[in-house]
């Protein structure tokens, strides 16, 4: 059932929204100097990207909201993860699992 209705919405053509939460030290990575990673992103995917949550404190997660069509949100979200897992890797931010 949520195959036929992502297959429906996708030929539709049709704006849905996702997010990923993910830790807060790691939207610095996301973000990227002078914004150049999530523009990248958004380039890319298609889908427009927003970072949203409470700044400060140990241990807090932030939204990384994305709207676009289904492609475009799973093209973003890919990207994503991908970018923070490599940081984890090299030991840049703040080494967090990324919920899947």
């Amino acid at each position: 059932k949520e195959i036929l209705m992502s297959t429906i919405l996708e030929r539709e053509g049709a704006i849905v929204e996702d997010s990923l939460n993910l830790p807060e030290n790691m939207v610095g990575t996301i973000v990227g100097k002078g914004f150049s990673n999530i523009r990248e992103f958004e380039i890319q995917s298609g889908a427009s990207i927003a970072i949203m949550g409470e700044a400060g404190g140990q241990g807090k997660t932030v939204d990384v909201t994305m709207k676009g069509t289904p492609a475009e949100i799973e093209i973003a979200k890919s990207m994503i993860i991908s970018t923070v897992k490599e940081a984890e890797e090299q030991g840049k931010g703040g080494g967090k699992k990324i919920p899947q």
